[in-house]
């Protein structure tokens, strides 16, 4: 019976892992196409030059555009990947039961405990390109039962930024069309692709994490 009790428990937590990482991998797959479709707009803010070899820039107007886009994913709700409470109700025989769970599974405190634990040891390396917000493992005690954790996973911003800064060093103060050589346009694009490529490192690193927390759970 306590095997069964051991073994319930984790698979609730792995159950939970897993779930968490596939509405995670959904939600970082719609902001990198969000960042991703705007950043291979960039042929749209670009018009010929008199001069060989130069080209002009709409340098506000694609500066007004990322900044848009940054200051979205900068605040709530836009910027949050996933967002998740894990909280337990405390019946009068002493069992606790997860809060939103209709299976009407019982814990004793321990077993809650190393529940609400593991969940949030689940996100204790953060996934490239993310940042989270939580508490600590020290701080979940057995009055964090009640009270509830959240987890709060967001992108992170540093790489799109990456791009505006490139683009706003071009030239201050900036200009609606900016005349630059081919050659400093290549840095600009040179930025776009580093930026693509390290959203794309976050979705890669998602993906796995939610294959490997899906072959945990089968083999369970």
């Amino acid at each position: 019976m306590i095997f069964n009790d051991i073994q319930q428990t984790i698979r609730d937590g792995n159950k939970s892992y897993l779930h968490s990482y596939r509405d995670v991998f959904k939600n970082s797959m719609e902001k990198f196409q969000k960042i991703s479709g705007l950043l291979s707009e960039v042929s749209n803010y670009v018009n010929e030059s008199s001069k060989d070899n130069f080209i002009t820039l709409k340098q506000q107007k694609i500066l007004d555009d990322f900044q848009q886009l940054k200051t979205k994913l900068s605040q709530e709700p836009e910027g949050i990947i996933y967002q998740q409470e894990i909280k337990f109700i405390q019946h009068a025989d002493g069992d606790y039961q997860k809060v939103g769970d209709d299976s009407d599974v019982r814990y004793t405190e321990a077993q809650a405990l190393a529940l609400m634990q593991s969940y949030r040891q689940s996100f204790e390396q953060k996934v490239t390109g993310t940042l989270i917000e939580a508490p600590n493992l020290d701080q979940i005690n057995a009055n964090s039962l009640t009270q509830g954790i959240t987890i709060k996973i967001k992108i992170d911003i540093k790489p799109l930024e990456r791009v505006i800064k490139v683009v706003k060093n071009l030239q201050q103060p900036t200009k609606d069309n900016l005349e630059i050589s081919q050659a400093r346009f290549n840095l600009i694009n040179t930025a776009i692709d580093t930026t693509k490529k390290d959203y794309q490192a976050m979705l890669d690193e998602m993906s796995q994490r939610y294959n490997a927390a899906n072959a945990n759970f089968v083999k369970i």
